[in-house]
């Protein structure tokens, strides 16, 4: 027959074709596979549930959960440290009942106090005002891992007898190795409990 010729060379070249494709085939690059990101720490919170603690004359709103340490009043200063245990964190307060004129150079003090515990870091600064308008609030945010990324600074307008009441709240955190994007949710957390300080202000 005129046309069995052709018809029987292109059947004895297809193992041929089929084996140039598993050959073709086999020589492709597949994507390397893509690792997938590894999920931070969560850290349980404390309960936002606080105590009442006076310092020196102020009534300053402590979470419940912290460990204590306060000092005697004098001369008009008291210090507190609140210990979260769990979160490696200190928040350190200071009441100042400032008289005799001396408030401008006390703040001007404190500020300097506050750009030195930043450091090199930048902070965001919000201005507020405790429950009742008595104290005017200043507070800095730096990055999660600052040594303090939290401070606070409210100063209540002079009373009758020409006296200043100070609160200065400084949180130092000690975390070494955590990933900022775990300490965020803890810095919201004590970013609260430094506010509610001044909540029966």
């Amino acid at each position: 027959m005129r046309h069995s010729r052709p018809i029987l060379l292109i059947l004895s070249l297809l193992p041929l074709f089929t084996l140039l494709h598993m050959l073709c085939a086999c020589g492709e690059r597949r994507p390397a596979p893509v690792p997938r990101p590894v999920a931070y720490q969560r850290i349980n919170l404390y309960p936002q549930q606080y105590d009442t603690v006076i310092a020196g004359t102020l009534p300053l709103m402590v979470n419940s959960s912290t460990t204590l340490r306060q000092s005697s009043p004098a001369r008009g200063v008291t210090h507190l440290s609140a210990l979260y245990p769990r979160y490696g964190a200190t928040l350190h307060v200071t009441a100042i009942r400032c008289a005799d004129g001396a408030t401008d150079s006390l703040l001007a003090l404190r500020r300097q106090r506050m750009e030195v515990n930043l450091g090199d870091a930048e902070a965001k600064a919000s201005q507020a005002a405790s429950p009742s308008g008595r104290f005017g609030v200043t507070l800095l945010r730096a990055r999660p891992d600052c040594p303090s990324p939290l401070q606070l600074l409210a100063v209540a307008a002079p009373d009758a007898a020409d006296s200043t009441d100070i609160i200065a709240a400084t949180l130092f955190l000690a975390t070494p190795g955590q990933q900022p994007d775990s300490l965020r949710p803890v810095i919201d957390a004590l970013q609260t409990d430094m506010l509610r300080l001044l909540d029966r202000l």
